[in-house]
């Protein structure tokens, strides 16, 4: 969603630092910032809020709320309280009905006279703008802003056009609905409805109808405010591909105490536009009290100790108290009897006020210490040891000294045995790990020459699916792709090497069976649950000395580094020279190389071919060529980049006396 800047600033006391460091903070420690644009001088920054937050964090005052707590800022109070000395209108109370208490659970609706469809004031114009919403007349803008403020959709109606008061029911067989957007709906008994005593108003929850919506003639409105069942919102919103701002917040499932706060916004925002002389009723209200809702907090017991237990942490009472207190999780007692506030419908056991705790502190404060065990021996060792993983690094170790890349494909696919529903991507689980290594081989195919691999070498591991269970299997591939070239030796000698250097102190009775899957490119599979079933069957021995699992003889105290492999193309350029007697091609490459050693776009370079050539009048030319490969680890590299960066080559070997061909 977008937010404004000045929107949000509206309630908060200090001003707002800048947007790098709400950039950072608000990414690091609650929702991604996606972007930062200006619209009508204002910052709009477009947050990507979590659906678990959909509740609440969907609008300003509560987005601002988060800034708060997590940049110590002072969120000013809320008051919204309707003024008593409106002009009422006693004869306008409506009648409400609702059929289902489980469907809907509050209802409230309260009837304005004497507005018009005018244009907002300029401030609300700018405001609804800046996030991409469209103006369309001060009755209508007035729901939108709601919505944006305070996260309560809200719906206004057309007096003249409700008959008799609302009944909140399904709809009948055969019903139908022209929306706002003018689609013609046929609905069905499963669907919740707003309707008056002759006809359906609208999708509850989703969507009004045209019938009843604002025309420029309309003086009188009805507005409603309410609560749905935010499953039923969901399933009725797929069920007729009608998705919209309000029932995005319904589905996710939002507190019933943001009916009266709507209401009273919208109250005061009418008077403001219209002024005191319009004509309101009093609030009609079926459902739900505001004072039982307002009982109905939910109370969560933590304790310094489990907060450090969950998160790893050393932090002390004073760091816990900052954040329940910059939440407005108002506490008892220093074991923490939490009051959560009523619009945070995301708050719901222990673990949930753990995780909000961690957060605001930054995980970034939390230091990776591994838990110390005690094996047989009495002697400390790190971790415990599981045996599929344990099984799985070896066998990373062991290939990965051999030349062997490790390969990452999708679990989800197109041809397996267990079938997925709604799946968005493959239709299936996978059943073996070959297809995808496969599919990945003649993809790097064109890459292998511009890294100088004349042979591909990889492996995965990771889980096959079949109807009855759930395996871990190990596939390895080999192969140059030439027509005559056969690589079955080579792995068959890689197992046995494997078999040996990992099972050999165990028993020699271990094999390690595997099936070819493909004999070009050579591919085998490994069932590895079987293969460790089949190593505890002769640990026995050895059970006492490695706490139930053998070594394998991994060097835990080897320090290992990760490089990031980019996921951005490859591209290349090639440099040809003649170059003079008195120089030689390690020399040449020896230059190439101090010209491009700080580059950070440079994945390596190599020669490619050279040759001397006798010129007619009796003298030698000799000449080189050099493949250069670059590559971004953020972006792909453009024409005008890399001749930038080989233009610093051409200018070095032009000076060590080098002619370009």
């Amino acid at each position: 969603m977008k937010f404004s800047r000045e929107w949000l600033q509206s309630y908060i006391k200090e001003p707002l630092p800048s947007k790098e460091i709400i950039d950072d903070v608000i990414s690091r420690k609650a929702f991604e910032v996606e972007g930062v644009e200006i619209i009508n001088a204002d910052e709009i920054y477009d947050i990507k809020v979590l659906p678990n937050r959909h509740g609440d964090a969907l609008s300003h005052y509560f987005m601002a709320k988060e800034f708060c707590a997590l940049l110590k800022l002072t969120l000013l109070n809320y008051k919204n309280d309707v003024s008593t000395s409106q002009n009422k209108s006693e004869h306008r109370l409506t009648k409400i009905k609702i059929e289902d208490e489980k469907s809907c659970f509050v209802f409230e609706t309260v009837h304005i006279d004497g507005v018009d469809s005018r244009e907002s004031p300029e401030w609300m114009r700018l405001r609804l703008e800046s996030i991409g919403q469209r103006s369309i007349n001060a009755i209508v803008d007035i729901t939108n802003y709601v919505q944006f403020a305070i996260n309560k959709p809200m719906h206004a109606y057309d007096a003249r056009e409700v008959k008799g008061g609302f009944l909140i029911r399904y709809a009948n067989k055969g019903e139908k609905l022209t929306a706002l957007d003018g689609i013609e709906l046929e609905l069905d008994t499963e669907t919740l409805v707003i309707a008056d005593n002759e006809k359906v108003l609208g999708l509850a929850g989703i969507k009004g109808g045209m019938y009843s919506g604002i025309k420029a003639e309309t003086k009188s409105i009805i507005l409603e405010s309410a609560n749905f069942d935010s499953i039923l919102i969901r399933q009725t919103a797929k069920k007729y591909g009608m998705h919209s701002d309000a029932s995005k917040r319904f589905e996710a499932g939002q507190s019933s105490v943001l009916v009266r706060m709507g209401t009273e916004l919208a109250i005061n925002l009418y008077k403001e536009i219209f002024g005191n002389d319009i004509q309101i009723s009093e609030i009609c209200r079926v459902g739900k009290s505001v004072i039982d809702i307002e009982n109905q907090k939910i109370k969560i017991n933590t304790s310094l100790q489990s907060i450090n237990a969950n998160l790893g942490g050393v932090y002390s009472n004073l760091d816990v108290e900052e954040v329940l207190d910059s939440y407005s999780f108002n506490f008892e007692n220093t074991k923490y009897t939490i009051n959560v506030p009523l619009e945070r419908v995301d708050l719901k056991i222990e673990a949930d006020i753990i995780e909000e705790v961690g957060r605001a502190l930054g995980y970034d404060t939390l230091k990776p210490v591994l838990p110390k065990i005690k094996n047989k021996d009495n002697q400390d060792r790190y971790g415990k040891y599981n045996s599929h993983m344990y099984l799985e690094m070896a066998l990373r170790h062991a290939l990965y000294e051999r030349g062997y890349d490790e390969v990452i494909t999708y679990t989800l696919t197109d041809k397996g045995d267990v079938f997925l529903e709604n799946s968005i991507v493959g239709k299936t689980l996978r059943n073996d790990i070959s297809d995808g290594l496969i599919k990945s081989f003649y993809k790097n195919l064109s890459n292998a020459p511009l890294m100088q691999l004349d042979v591909i070498r990889g492996y995965e591991i990771g889980s096959v699916f079949t109807i009855d269970d759930e395996y871990r299997h190990i596939a390895i591939i080999c192969d140059d792709n030439k027509k005559k070239s056969n690589f079955g030796r080579e792995i068959e000698t890689l197992i046995k090497e494997i078999e040996t250097e990992l099972f050999s102190k165990i028993d020699d009775k271990i094999k390690i069976n595997f099936k070819v899957k493909s004999e070009k490119p050579y591919t085998i599979e490994i069932n590895l649950t079987e293969l460790l079933a089949e190593q505890i069957k002769y640990t026995k021995a050895e059970e006492n000395k490695h706490g139930g699992m053998i070594d394998l003889g991994i060097d835990h105290d080897k320090e290992w580094k990760y490089k990031h492999l980019s996921v951005y193309p490859i591209t290349t350029r090639d440099v040809s020279v003649f170059y003079p007697e008195t120089a030689s091609i390690e020399g040449i490459q020896t230059l190439i190389g101090d010209t491009i050693h700080a580059s950070t776009l440079v994945k390596k370079f190599y020669l490619v071919d050279s040759f001397e050539k006798k010129s007619k009048d009796g003298t030698v030319k000799r000449s080189a060529a050099f493949r250069i490969v670059y590559q971004s680890d953020d972006r792909t590299l453009t024409d005008d980049e890399v001749n930038a960066e080989v233009s610093h080559v051409y200018q070095a070997l032009k000076v060590a006396g080098c002619e370009l061909r």
